[in-house]
């Protein structure tokens, strides 16, 4: 298994398929920068990346480090390009009950993360009576402004390394364990109930969604 990164918006797998082991090799470091700022101001994002069994898997920076800091463990789950959350399920043949998708919310002028099953859908008018009626759905731009390091639609279902508050939906937080995005749109992270259960212990939990 090997550890690297690559720059965010290249083709990974064009990048690795261009160089050889050795070649790869450089690109590893213990402690990758999130971010790097280039000598025009500009800056570059990096993916770190695990390479197994020929599968370029990618968990976005802030995660990874996150999960670390806080001694989790997971097992990281690669699949077929999947840009919905139900077809995610099923090319992990997993049920959608057990993935965790996370949805932004805005609320004066700050954010909320909530967690729910992908096989539910957000119930607007409950989550209000949770949080206040401020509450709306964040825009393209403001998801991508938080979470700068993962692909647009590969939201973590983690919202605390990102600055944002949560609320876990009681559907998602009863499920014997939980699968998420890592940042991408072809892996996912799969953890167990306790560990899920460290993350989310001091947070507000509820009902907010119906099951599709």
């Amino acid at each position: 298994m090997l550890f690297g990164l690559l720059r965010d918006g290249a083709d990974q797998r064009q990048q690795i398929a261009a160089c050889g082991r050795e070649d790869y090799l450089g690109l590893i470091t213990k402690q990758p920068p999130i971010v790097q700022r280039g000598s025009a101001g500009k800056t570059s994002r990096w993916m770190v990346c695990i390479c197994t069994g020929g599968h370029i898997m990618s968990i976005a920076p802030t995660l990874q480090k996150y999960l670390a800091a806080e001694n989790i463990q997971y097992e990281v789950i690669p699949h077929e390009r999947s840009m919905t959350s139900a077809r995610t399920a099923e090319a992990c043949h997993i049920s959608s009950d057990r993935l965790a998708k996370g949805i932004v919310l805005r609320r004066d002028g700050e954010y909320v993360l909530a967690v729910l099953p992908a096989s539910h859908h957000l119930l607007l008018p409950e989550l209000k009576t949770k949080l206040g009626n401020s509450v709306h759905m964040a825009d393209e731009t403001e998801i991508n402004l938080l979470f700068r390091d993962c692909a647009y639609g590969a939201v973590p279902a983690l919202g605390k390394c990102y600055g944002l508050d949560i609320i876990v939906d009681d559907s998602i937080q009863a499920q014997p364990d939980i699968y998420m995005e890592a940042g991408d749109h072809e892996t996912l992270l799969h953890m167990g109930h306790a560990q899920f259960a460290r993350l989310t212990a001091n947070v507000p939990h509820g009902r907010f969604s119906a099951h599709d």
